[in-house]
């Protein structure tokens, strides 16, 4: 049977910390096992994890950094946070139970951290303790799955939907790279204003990049979608979490910002990459099927960041963005990807985003340098139109 590179190459991603060792067998095996089959091999992913169970090949799976502050005492220690998102809640007539327990809570709170212009300046230092005590403390749930997908890991007994899921929790490594902000504002020297604005697509060229990208389309359809629920995306969703799309309340039942990105860059003319496994750097696809489902990439902030750092590249300061790019952010700098949204404006030397979960038109991206965010800038011009161009 041929093999290739693309299984093994899955699994490096798979334990970003890992390997010490790989025996020169396997790796001979590797070179020749094929990915265009949309069948998983069980014979590899089998001896792959045998050979991590008997101790043949290392692998280190950190775990996420978490809060020793209890449920009881981050209630005092954020009463006052508490209190600005309870009158927040009912003077735009939210209904969710607030528990921090509740995940449409801790959700909603976290969306917060990227709707700060909400608030007033004073009430948002509040805001912005608390949205990064909650992503810490939701860590310790990811924590229970991530310890247990390990020991079904090291005991030869995990499947590929489990592995897909540990794959789900892996933080980033913290040696990766970041897009500083810029010093003199984000706007650059070479781009006009005129071209972020809303002007008719017959006003602006280059219309596309050369891997088929246009920027405009992409900004036209997170315009036209930044305040609703695309049924073609999201019905998968809401049938998932069981619920009615026509509710807005199910549309607190997940986050939304990355499916919602994943969208606009389509809409926008970058390809799908369906690839043979729901993760790994040959997977952004949306499909919803008896028998295929959409990506992790297309859905999910961690595994859009592994994505897409492995078909463009990162925006080493925010001056080198453009509208069209979509952005990460990590509230709290522990590897756990938090939000994707998309640069839809360039006004005043600034750049502004449009994004889901909380839904916003053209919110600062300069708040998220402000409140200490990791921020990722993926540049859309850079990226591979196909897996054979990387």
């Amino acid at each position: 049977m041929r093999k290739s590179k693309k299984f093994l190459l899955l699994l490096f991603i798979i334990f970003t910390f890992f390997v010490s060792q790989l025996p020169s067998n396997a790796l001979a095996e590797s070179n020749q096992l094929h990915t265009d089959s949309l069948e998983y091999p069980q014979t590899e992913f089998r001896e792959y994890i045998n050979n991590v169970a008997t101790g043949k090949v290392e692998v280190n799976i950190p775990n996420l950094i978490e809060t020793t502050v209890t449920k009881e005492e981050a209630e005092k220690k954020y009463a006052i946070a508490i209190k600005i998102i309870k009158d927040y809640i009912n003077i735009n007539s939210i209904t969710i139970e607030q528990n921090l327990d509740n995940t449409e809570y801790q959700l909603f709170i976290k969306g917060l951290g990227t709707s700060l212009d909400d608030f007033s300046s004073k009430d948002r230092n509040y805001i912005i303790e608390f949205v990064k005590f909650m992503d810490f403390y939701e860590n310790k749930e990811k924590n229970k799955q991530i310890k247990n997908f390990k020991n079904k890991l090291y005991t030869a007994s995990i499947n590929e939907n489990e592995l897909n899921e540990l794959y789900d929790l892996i933080p980033v490594s913290s040696s990766d790279p970041i897009t500083v902000q810029s010093s003199v504002y984000e706007i650059q020297s070479s781009v006009h204003e005129s071209v972020y604005e809303d002007k008719p697509k017959s006003f602006l060229t280059p219309n596309a990049y050369s891997n088929g990208y246009s920027s405009i389309n992409a900004r036209d359809y997170a315009y036209k979608w930044w305040n609703g629920r695309n049924p073609t995306y999201s019905n998968y969703y809401a049938n998932y979490n069981k619920c009615s799309l026509s509710s807005k309340a199910c549309w607190a039942k997940w986050n939304d910002c990355t499916n919602f990105v994943s969208q606009a860059l389509y809409a926008g003319g970058m390809s799908q990459w369906k690839g043979p496994y729901l993760t790994g750097d040959n997977a952004w696809y949306f499909s919803d099927n008896l028998i295929s489902k959409p990506s992790h990439s297309w859905g999910g902030a961690n595994n859009f960041y592994h994505f897409w750092r492995t078909r463009t590249t990162l925006a080493a300061s925010a001056s080198k963005a453009d509208m069209g790019d979509p952005v990460n952010a990590d509230f709290t700098k522990d590897g756990d990807i938090d939000h994707t949204a998309l640069i839809t404006l360039l006004k005043d030397g600034h750049f502004y985003v449009t994004q889901h979960t909380d839904d916003k038109k053209n919110n600062a991206l300069s708040s998220w340098y402000s409140a200490g965010y990791n921020v990722y800038i993926w540049k859309m011009n850079n990226a591979a139109k196909s897996p054979n161009e990387r």
